[in-house]
């Protein structure tokens, strides 16, 4: 009786940690996949990163020495964004749900980097609801706003 009720204990303890640690490996590998992408598109163009954020939805790298910004949409790993930051100026726009500024961070819709370039206007979407997780909102806001001072 004993030996069956620790087999059956163990089988069920099984059952509910096997699905967690398979999560918990295979977001540590698409981070380092994410990582890996963002270094080699960087040394293809001749940047050398000292500050780097890997989000779900996010790639940022920045070479603080030629003052630009490397930015990879990890859905489409083959197109990245590099902004020139000594001709930009950047600011953060926050977008609240029913254009009502509210506060709450709960409220956010959008939380968005904007580089006002000359020849152009390019952003950088840190939180937009619907496509990240709501539960991710404080982190990624506190993210840009360190982002922005950084900048």
């Amino acid at each position: 009786m004993d030996t069956s009720a620790t087999l059956l204990g163990l089988g069920l303890l099984m059952a509910f940690i096997t699905p967690i640690g398979y999560l918990i490996i295979d977001q540590s590998r698409r981070e380092k996949a994410r990582k890996k992408t963002l270094f080699k598109t960087a040394s293809d163009l001749g940047l050398q990163l000292s500050k780097t954020l890997i989000l779900s939805s996010l790639s940022l790298g920045l070479d603080l020495e030629q003052r630009k910004l490397l930015v990879i949409d990890p859905s489409n790993k083959n197109s990245y964004k590099l902004i020139d930051l000594t001709k930009c100026k950047t600011h953060l726009v926050k977008k609240y749900l029913n254009n009502t500024p509210s506060g709450s961070v709960d409220d956010l819709s959008e939380v968005t980097l904007k580089f006002d370039c000359p020849h152009k206007e390019e952003t950088v979407n840190f939180f937009r609801r619907g496509l990240d997780p709501i539960t991710e909102t404080a982190d990624r806001l506190q993210k840009a706003l360190e982002w922005e001072k950084l900048l």
